[in-house]
């Protein structure tokens, strides 16, 4: 893992990391800057060395959902801390890793569908709108240099936590979700399918793994999960960055070498 100095990020699990590198950015061909949900952090682990791309910071909130993307008032308070991050390093770099949309597929849409009666179909569109939104409100900011080419928007890594009886052991508000593994990871593919079309329809590019980690049952193969992991367990529902990390870092290098 490359080494990164943590600052954690006040009221959240999330923080922003620095590449220790991050002032030698003149090394560098491709200087990307990465922001997203928890999930993001797996691009920190990725081995830059004699590589002519690294990753000077990558900020990570807890709990961020594409749907919230351009809610100046959510409880993450993603958007204003992916504003002022931008604003902060956006003309310091030149490509952009936006990474959204677990938290909406995993927990959000099956919760405010159940409290609000909001199709789930209707809310993975309102995800996928919002988190648009977000990205050309972005490019029209003066506080970068970015230009659609240099957007890379990452899809949802498929759902880990098995089934509602693991579900309903989970604290906080997981625990909503008490939809089956095969349910959550159609829509998850639904929801990563349609962010791709957007992608390539806008001129963007478009990053994601599930070809890779979806096992032949058609669920998450469990290989790429934290189950094994003693120190995480069998309710962590992130992927295992170390197993996970060379298939974004291939996804990403596809994109740079065109």
């Amino acid at each position: 893992m490359v080494d990164f100095t943590r600052n954690n990020l006040p009221n959240n699990n999330g923080a922003i990391f620095e590449n220790w590198d991050a002032d030698l950015d003149f090394f560098y061909t491709h200087k990307i800057l990465v922001i997203g949900d928890s999930h993001s952090e797996v691009f920190r682990y990725i081995d830059t060395n004699n590589k002519d791309y690294f990753f000077p910071y990558v900020c990570t909130v807890t709990g961020a959902t594409a749907q919230g993307a351009v809610n100046m008032n959510s409880k993450t308070n993603a958007l204003k801390i992916f504003q002022k991050l931008i604003g902060k390093y956006g003309k310091k770099t030149n490509k952009l890793i936006i990474m959204l949309g677990e938290v909406d597929c995993g927990f959000l849409i099956w919760a405010r569908a159940k409290r609000l009666g909001i199709s789930v179909d209707e809310q993975i569109e309102l995800s996928l709108k919002n988190l648009f939104t977000f990205i050309h409100n972005t490019l029209e900011n003066n506080n970068n240099y970015y230009t659609k080419k240099d957007i890379i928007v990452a899809g949802s890594i498929l759902p880990v936590i098995e089934d509602n009886t693991a579900l309903k052991h989970l604290n906080g508000g997981r625990a909503e979700a008490d939809i089956s593994q095969e349910i959550r990871t159609k829509k998850t593919l639904e929801y990563n399918n349609r962010l791709q079309e957007i992608c390539f329809k806008n001129g963007y590019n478009y990053i994601d793994i599930t070809k890779y980690t979806l096992g032949t049952d058609g669920l998450i193969d469990t290989y790429y999960t934290r189950k094994e992991n003693e120190f995480y367990g069998d309710l962590d529902h992130h992927l295992d960055c170390n197993k996970t990390k060379t298939l974004w870092q291939g996804e990403i290098e596809e994109i740079l070498s065109f």
